[in-house]
């Protein structure tokens, strides 16, 4: 199906830009950029449908499903990403609770 579109010439310079470097074409990035857009708004609908049941009645879970959940938290030491170096790393909170 062709269209026409009026987008802002910096976000066309953009598209352009990002079109050559991945070597697709210019219909192939818009097209593609809608799929991804449509999708998350799809997900987010999904997400937001389900906060409202949840809001509305509370969740139950297994209460050995919840024992072996805590027990995993007491067990594993606590890790968190930074995302400056997209990696794991220990929390100094964490770092100093595992100490002997």
């Amino acid at each position: 199906m062709k269209t026409a579109v009026s987008v802002p010439d910096e976000l066309f310079r953009l598209a352009e830009t990002t079109a050559r470097r991945l070597r697709v074409s210019r219909s192939k990035l818009y097209a593609t950029a809608i799929a991804e857009f449509l999708q998350r708004q799809q997900t987010d609908t999904v997400t937001e449908r389900l906060n409202e049941v949840y809001l509305r009645q509370r969740a139950k879970v297994d209460t050995s499903l919840h024992r072996a959940q805590l027990s995993s938290l007491l067990v594993a030491p606590s890790l968190a990403i930074d995302s400056r170096y997209s990696s794991y790393r220990q929390t100094p909170s964490t770092a100093a609770a595992s100490k002997p």
